[in-house]
């Protein structure tokens, strides 16, 4: 049923419906109200006016008060619907998010490096030394040359580095200039062509070759003076060879491992260090090499493989016939350069009065000596063995 709010007009129905005066009457779709004169009119009129306007008012409070309980429930949504938490998937739209750091951060336990006062691992407590090298045994057949020991209140005489010496007889006032080959007798070719050589020069056989009382005696046979090349512990990481004296050894096992060495043949005026940048720079143990040296009548020749050697210092102190290589010849193993270091050693001859230079077997050392040998005494130079510089060096400054 739908209430109907009309002007006074004549009624449709077929039969007509009072209504008391000044009342409205609610009718249906098939009947309308009838007014019975000109007040009933006015009062209608002016009552379905003011209901208009009420009815407006109202309208505009509800509508006010929907529309702000609206906006209240969309803040409240905005304020206290919960947020999903859950990260964003990848391939979406959005940005990612940065990862921010925890308030409380976990620790990182990832061991660091070590510092120095950390206790090192249970499985390595302490620094390994390098593996002590066994020396060779010697062939099937053939003997080692035991080393006479001998002590300085036993002392030989004539010492040895005056029996063995090489013979020589100077030549008036000319400079003096000692070639030493080093690494000799580890190649029977290279030491038969060592030996070889034009001219008498200063043989150092390292101390592990083998056959050395033959090699030797060869050596010494056709005029050379021969000396033992004494392994020795370097700086940089490398195997010097077996037996050879290193900083980590005991006073008794430096004694026996330089026993073996200069037990190994004889007829050496004395020996030099092969390698030993780091052993010749330790003052204590070169101490101990250096009373060995004297207890036997040996020279030293501090063959200088580095700058903070201390070899030559130490052996004048205890008394020791030494002297130290003035020259290496082959640092660069080419004929030309070999050529080139082979006039430095003249330059330093004839500045000096004696010059030490020290080679190696090398097929360019050899073929470069053997040319410069040829003419020596024609530039005024005389070849000696190094015994012969080392006393004319003494001579000249002698130790406190």
């Amino acid at each position: 049923m739908r209430a109907t709010f009309g002007s006074v007009k004549q009624a449709e129905a077929k039969k007509p419906v009072s209504c008391a005066p000044g009342r409205l009457m609610l009718l249906t779709e098939s009947a309308h109200p009838v007014w019975n004169g000109t007040a009933a009119g006015t009062i209608y009129s002016d009552r379905r006016q003011g209901t208009i306007a009420g009815m407006s008012s109202r309208n505009w409070t509800i509508a006010t008060l929907i529309l702000l309980g609206l906006t209240l429930a969309g803040l409240g949504w905005l304020f206290f619907a919960p947020v999903d938490s859950r990260p964003i998937r990848a391939g979406s739209d959005l940005p990612p998010v940065p990862e921010t750091a925890s308030a409380d951060p976990v620790p990182d336990t990832t061991p660091a490096h070590p510092s120095r006062n950390a206790a090192p691992p249970r499985q390595n407590p302490t620094p390994v030394p390098e593996p002590v090298v066994t020396p060779p045994s010697p062939a099937a057949g053939k003997t080692v040359v035991k080393a006479p020991v001998t002590s300085a209140r036993t002392p030989v005489s004539p010492p040895p580095w005056h029996r063995y010496a090489a013979p020589f007889k100077a030549q008036g006032k000319r400079p003096l200039i000692a070639i030493v080959i080093d690494d000799v007798g580890l190649s029977g070719d290279r030491t038969r062509d060592v030996i070889s050589l034009r001219a008498p020069v200063t043989i150092a056989f390292l101390s592990y070759a083998e056959d050395l009382p033959a090699k030797s005696a060869a050596a010494r046979e056709a005029g050379h003076e021969v000396m033992v090349h004494v392994p020795m512990e370097p700086m940089a990481k490398g195997d010097p060879g077996p037996n050879a004296l290193t900083t980590n050894l005991s006073a008794a096992e430096i004694r026996e491992r330089l026993d073996w060495a200069l037990g190994r043949f004889e007829g050496f005026v004395g020996f030099n260090n092969h390698m030993g940048s780091k052993f010749t720079s330790d003052r204590a143990l070169m101490t101990q090499v250096a009373s060995i040296a004297k207890e036997r009548g040996l020279l030293f020749l501090d063959s200088v493989t580095s700058s903070t050697s201390v070899a030559w210092d130490v052996a004048r102190e205890q008394g020791v016939p030494t002297a130290r290589r003035d020259v290496f010849l082959d640092n660069d193993n080419a004929f030309e350069p070999i050529l080139v270091q082979l006039g430095r050693l003249e330059r330093v001859a004839r500045q000096d009065g004696t010059a030490i230079a020290i080679g190696h077997p090398h097929e360019a050392t050899l073929e470069a000596l053997n040319q410069w040998l040829s003419d020596i005494e024609k530039r005024g130079f005389q070849l000696a063995p190094v015994s012969e510089i080392v006393r004319r060096r003494m001579a000249a400054t002698p130790a406190n």
